[in-house]
């Protein structure tokens, strides 16, 4: 089973823009709103990642993705479904600072929510490497500059180092499993500058932060992606088992309440204690995806 990740925001936010093309002011009154606003996107979207057209059938537009599969209703206020080809679920909900209007689908297939007050505009798109990008376009320093996103009260979010986000799930043993994961968030303004953001998180929701200054050219496009990833078995540990784990006794120990994943775990107690160590110099706590053919540790802030 393909396992992707998701993009900012929810979509891969590591993307620097450009400047607004000469040719589509974002105030332009003659072009339709989701027009403009997918074409804002496109050039200040360095990637320019393929969007894949959308087909839509009862106020949903149903993209497939190679093993994935995304459910985009056109009411802002009901959930976006990510399913894998196992048949798991996904959901997210967009932003509700932002008091959306029903969407509008553009020609390159972008999914267009206008807010009902002004207050700014969401844009989903799905794209051929199967991921989800989501991004919140901010007209004003009077508009919103926090977006929540959240999965549900079964998915945790956790905070990685680089600002990305895990976003986690008990499978049928107990165990946390990374179900998806969120890239690094990322802000452009009019100019093609960035603007600097990050994630909030607590414990079913994470929250975007856009910070202007007072050279900040609006409108801003800040932009979250989405992966869904079901399966991928991880070991977290706390900060005081992350302490523990420097020692060989402490980390077997705690490899033996790993269940079935317990052989690999305990065949790898170097790695785990030298992971243990970084983490412990860095403040930090450690976790450890876990595989027959892979294992390694990764930091997180706790």
């Amino acid at each position: 089973m393909k396992k992707p990740s998701f993009v900012t925001a929810i979509a891969g936010l590591a993307i620097m823009g450009v400047v607004l093309p000469t040719s589509v002011s974002y105030a332009e009154p003659s072009i339709e709103d989701e027009e403009r606003v997918s074409a804002l996107i496109s050039d200040l979207t360095p990637d320019h990642a393929v969007t894949l057209d959308p087909a839509v059938s009862s106020g949903t537009a149903v993209v497939e993705s190679d093993d994935v599969q995304f459910a985009i209703p056109l009411d802002a206020d009901d959930e976006i479904g990510i399913t894998d080809d196992t048949g798991e679920t996904l959901a997210l909900k967009l932003p509700a600072e932002l008091n959306l209007d029903d969407g509008k689908v553009a020609s390159d297939g972008t999914i267009v929510y206008q807010s009902n007050d002004g207050k700014g505009e969401a844009a989903v798109q799905a794209l051929a490497d199967g991921t989800l990008r989501v991004q919140t376009i901010i007209p004003n320093g009077e508009a919103p500059h926090e977006f929540t996103y959240s999965w549900g009260e079964d998915v945790t979010p956790i905070k990685n180092d680089d600002g990305s986000i895990d976003l986690l799930s008990a499978d049928s043993s107990g165990r946390d499993v990374i179900v998806g994961h969120v890239a690094s968030p990322w802000a452009v303004d009019a100019n093609g500058s960035p603007v600097d953001t990050e994630y909030v998180v607590n414990e079913t929701d994470a929250v975007q932060v856009v910070m202007p200054t007072a050279d900040t050219a609006y409108p801003v496009v800040a932009d979250p992606t989405f992966g869904h990833s079901w399966g991928i078995p991880t070991m977290y540990l706390n900060w005081s088992e992350t302490k523990s784990a420097r020692n060989a006794g402490a980390a077997a120990f705690i490899c033996a309440g790993a269940g079935p994943l317990a052989f690999i775990c305990g065949a790898n107690i170097a790695i785990i204690m030298r992971g243990a160590n970084i983490a412990v110099d860095r403040g930090q706590c450690v976790k450890y995806l876990i595989s027959p053919v892979s294992f390694g540790p990764q930091y997180y802030n706790c």
